[in-house]
């Protein structure tokens, strides 16, 4: 299974979603992290301001750093590959991204399988995982 690191921007909190105005991008996206988790994937999540050591012993993370002067964060990256950067995407683009980092499409049918049969018995149709459980509650690394 593919290993996601995600390299946030500077926040108060490991999942952005503390304090009194909460960004609901930030919810759905610490939701789908965990969801990838349950899943069995492995994620590590660093913030800039909490966990500097990360994003200096990682050569891209420096180079996306020094190049856009600070402004390339979010960076996501799957299995040593950069696949999204500058920007929180949603449940949907989990396919593409484990798919752009080479997991192969049996496994990534597979994570949709297991979520299709939760939504099933949820009403819900959106693959979203975020769409499939209660916000998240508690922040993971």
């Amino acid at each position: 299974m593919p290993r996601i690191e995600v390299f946030d921007p500077p926040m108060c909190c490991s999942t952005g979603v503390c304090g009194p105005n909460p960004q609901d991008h930030l919810a759905r996206f610490s939701a789908d992290l965990k969801w990838l988790v349950d899943q069995g994937l492995e994620v590590r999540r660093y913030n800039l301001l909490h966990d500097p050591d990360a994003f200096m012993a990682n050569p891209q993370i420096k180079q996306i750093i020094a190049e856009m002067s600070g402004d390339g964060l979010p960076v996501v990256i799957v299995d040593g590959r950069v696949v999204s950067q500058q920007e929180y995407l949603h449940g949907n683009d989990w396919p593409n991204w484990l798919g752009s980092a080479g997991m192969p499409q049996q496994a990534i049918s597979g994570l949709l399988s297991r979520n299709h049969h939760r939504s099933s018995t949820s009403g819900s149709r959106n693959w979203s995982p975020s769409a499939q459980r209660s916000p998240l509650t508690a922040s993971h690394a």
